[in-house]
């Protein structure tokens, strides 16, 4: 008997990593070649210019050959990567091959990949690509009402969704899941769920624009609380880095939607998120626009140039700039801060430092990646419905899972608020 699951398996494409490997091995060597070619052109210039016309027979001698090598090296790196894709899905019988994603560290290699390339991988290694999840302590959980309350398991009506940051995964949630004795630490799924809630980590391609996924993930929520087996009292947001700027993002987009789901949000929680921008990402950017004015260095310049748009994205936060449409079209209007935008729920902004307060390294560093000042921006000026806190030696990575942090949420999260009115469509 054919189940929903089964006809949601045939619908999808067929993946095949591998052949998706080799095919993006040869767009990145092709990719690659530009910038090495533009530094050795600029490089031959500066030689051969103060020869002047007495160079220009060896100069075009360099120039042919340098270009035909360089033309060769690209060309062939195209057709070698789609030809092996091509031969390796083909002796794979083109059938489902996820041998990389299966793996914990493939599945960070890839969600490394997207998060730092982006769009730029989209139609040349579109098996490589992450695509939007959902999980449960690791497992998968579909949309599907069919299927849904079996997958879940434990049905409450309070639902929390925790979003990872830039180049993370669903299972970034349960590093450290040991401390240093081999003991288990429960992770914020577990602590969440034994104060009532039922956790569902959501996964997605850090390396889209955050008007993007944060749309998708307004949309994700959408049909979740609509399939959802019981009426859903609460929602709570959890987003980490990047998450927490799509999570505001995707509140945003579900009230101009008027979708039900946002009447339900209770708590909204960023954990080191850059709201005012991180200062790696403005560095890359600033390093961009440095190496591009010579052009002995344009080619780095290119390299860096190739980061993803939500990484660019971090440069500034969100909402620190109006941020263009996912679509291309008309920028998004300025808008009002979350807290009085969703004034009926808790807004908890959680930053951290590397050291004390005020250590030199915390001082300019913040948590290593971003600063304090950026986590906690949108705090400034917040009523009785904002919290900060603050956590001293833990690194911006860390708060994925750290025993402070969970129990931070348990005590936000677990007092349970007055039920709202049930959905109505």
């Amino acid at each position: 008997m054919t189940t929903p699951r089964d006809l949601e398996a045939a619908a999808e494409p067929v993946i095949d990593e591998v052949a998706g490997a080799a095919r993006l091995a040869g767009a990145l060597v092709d990719q690659l070649t530009i910038p090495v070619r533009d530094t050795h052109r600029a490089l031959a210039d500066r030689v051969f210019r103060p020869f002047g016309p007495a160079a220009t027979p060896v100069r075009l001698v360099h120039d042919g050959l340098s270009g035909a090598v360089y033309a060769s090296v690209r060309g062939g790196a195209r057709l070698t990567g789609a030809a092996a894709g091509t031969l390796l899905a083909m002796a794979h019988g083109r059938q489902d091959r996820r041998s990389l994603s299966a793996h914990p560290r493939g599945a960070q290699a890839l969600a490394f990949a997207s998060g730092l390339l982006g769009d730029w991988m989209d139609g040349r290694a579109d098996d490589l690509t992450v695509r939007t999840t959902l999980t449960q302590h690791g497992r998968p959980v579909s949309t599907d009402p069919a299927v849904l309350a079996e997958e879940v398991g434990a049905v409450a009506d309070r639902v929390v969704f925790l979003v990872h940051g830039l180049a993370e995964t669903t299972a970034s949630w349960r590093w450290w899941s040991a401390d240093r004795d081999g003991r288990p630490v429960p992770s914020y799924s577990e602590r969440l769920a034994d104060e009532g809630w039922t956790p569902l980590e959501v996964g997605y391609n850090t390396g889209l624009p955050v008007t993007a996924s944060g749309r998708d993930l307004a949309n994700l929520v959408d049909r979740l609380v609509d399939a959802w087996p019981v009426p859903v009292a609460e929602v709570a947001l959890v987003g980490h880095s990047m998450g927490g700027l799509v999570v505001g993002v995707a509140c945003h987009h579900g009230v101009e939607e008027a979708q039900p789901w946002t009447d339900r949000v209770r708590h909204v929680v960023t954990l080191g998120t850059p709201h005012r921008g991180s200062w790696l990402a403005v560095l890359a950017a600033r390093g961009a626009q440095t190496f591009g004015r010579l052009p002995e260095t344009r080619g780095l310049g290119g390299i860096l140039d190739l980061r993803s748009p939500g990484i660019r994205d971090l440069t500034e936060g969100w909402p620190g700039r109006p941020p263009v449409a996912a679509d291309g079209d008309d920028p998004v209007p300025a808008i009002r801060t979350l807290a009085e935008l969703l004034p009926h729920a808790h807004h908890s902004f959680v930053a951290s430092t590397l050291r004390t307060p005020t250590h030199p390294l915390s001082r300019l560093l913040g948590d290593g990646l971003v600063h304090p000042r950026s986590s906690t921006g949108p705090a400034k000026g917040g009523g009785p419905n904002v919290r900060v806190r603050q956590h001293a030696g833990v690194g911006h990575v860390r708060l994925v899972h750290h025993p402070a942090v969970a129990d931070d949420l348990v005590d936000w999260l677990g007092p349970r608020t007055t039920p709202a009115p049930p959905l109505s469509r």
